[in-house]
């Protein structure tokens, strides 16, 4: 049985009066990717998108705030949509904020209350180190891992099998906070992680690009965010299970629960498992720390003993074969958890040596 589609996301294309003799949208972004490819254009990744719709700042006295190019009519759509995100999530938004119509096409409003704590904190911030990327960042606003850092294809992937997430089945519309994983064959011939972003709305995800210093958290246009990732063909955003022939990459469509409780609970069912999860966390506390803004200690000696003390950590969940599902998942955390220690190292090294950071 072939794999089928999500009906339910149907892409906005910005509407066409009769009389538009612009191309198509599509057509407008073959175009426009055909120019970039031979180099009649620079283009940045992503290039190829009908519009730039999503404008997200921090205005001058720190507060977050978006920008959208269209009506307020319409932005108000969105920002109940960022709100409904935050609900689900079992917080509380505050008070509504005031839309503004800013010109050229544009409508603005403030988000601090509007949208979810973490991601908030997260909010076009650059972190001072490389590692902190997309898989993370949708699983800490899922609560599946519990700060910024960065997190292994292996360790989204278990995430998505696991209990705590199903795939959306035909028919079940996204609701706000919905994963959207990104996926392509490996050399496997198996499904591999691309990109990790969440569904806002049809028009909106929000989504750390890269894992680079200078690709923050924010939200992004949904048909901006697929171009970035090649992915031009709206019928390959919203396939169930495996991809079909013609999507070279193509994205499933997950909701997850909150997993915390139950990670408690295993913790106190399993004392040894939740000694070596405190042991954790104080390390993953600093590193994150470290990380997003150089805070914290643990890289006097270049990291080493730090990444010593989670090879111990990952050994000493290996020896343990009753470990159950948050073993697995811890030491999934702690395998992520060397590698941006890697990251960190190998940054200070190329910057001690006069590089600038690699994008």
């Amino acid at each position: 049985m072939g794999p089928s589609r999500l009906k339910s996301w149907d892409v906005q294309y910005p509407a066409m009066e009769p009389n538009d003799r612009r191309p198509p949208p599509r057509l407008y972004a073959a175009v426009l990717r055909l120019l970039c490819c031979t180099g009649a254009l620079f283009c940045f990744p992503g290039a190829g998108s009908a519009l730039n719709m999503a404008y997200p700042v921090v205005d001058g006295q720190g507060r977050a705030a978006l920008k959208l190019r269209m009506s307020c009519s319409e932005a108000a759509k969105e920002l109940s949509a960022i709100r409904q995100w935050k609900l689900n999530l079992g917080e509380v938004p505050g008070p509504m904020p005031e839309l503004t119509e800013e010109g050229d096409g544009r409508c603005g409003f403030l988000l601090q209350e509007s949208m979810p704590a973490a991601a908030r904190f997260l909010f076009e911030k650059n972190p001072a180190y490389n590692g902190i990327n997309c898989w993370n960042t949708v699983l800490t606003l899922n609560r599946m891992s519990v700060r910024p850092r960065f997190s292994s294809k292996q360790e989204m992937s278990f995430w998505m099998k696991s209990p705590y997430c199903r795939e959306l089945p035909d028919g079940e519309s996204p609701v706000p906070g919905d994963v959207i994983a990104l996926r392509s064959f490996g050399e496997r011939e198996e499904a591999e992680e691309v990109h990790g972003m969440l569904y806002i709305s049809p028009r909106l995800v929000f989504q750390k690009g890269a894992n680079s210093t200078q690709d923050p958290a924010s939200f992004a246009e949904a048909q901006d965010a697929f171009n970035r990732y090649r992915m031009y063909d709206p019928d390959c955003w919203k396939i169930r299970g495996v991809r079909p022939s013609a999507c070279g990459r193509w994205a499933n469509v997950y909701h997850c629960e909150d997993p915390s409780a139950a990670r408690r609970r295993a913790y106190a069912d399993r004392p040894w498992l939740g000694e070596l999860a405190a042991k954790f966390d104080i390390i993953e506390k600093g590193l994150s720390a470290y990380a997003l803004a150089r805070e914290g200690g643990g890289f006097s000696d270049g990291g080493a003993a730090l990444r010593n003390e989670l090879v111990l950590l990952a050994a000493e969940i290996e020896k343990r074969p009753a470990a159950g599902f948050f073993g697995d998942a811890l030491k999934l955390a702690v395998l992520s958890a060397q590698k941006q220690v890697d990251f960190i190292v190998r940054q200070d090294l190329r910057r001690g040596a006069g590089f600038k950071d690699e994008r």
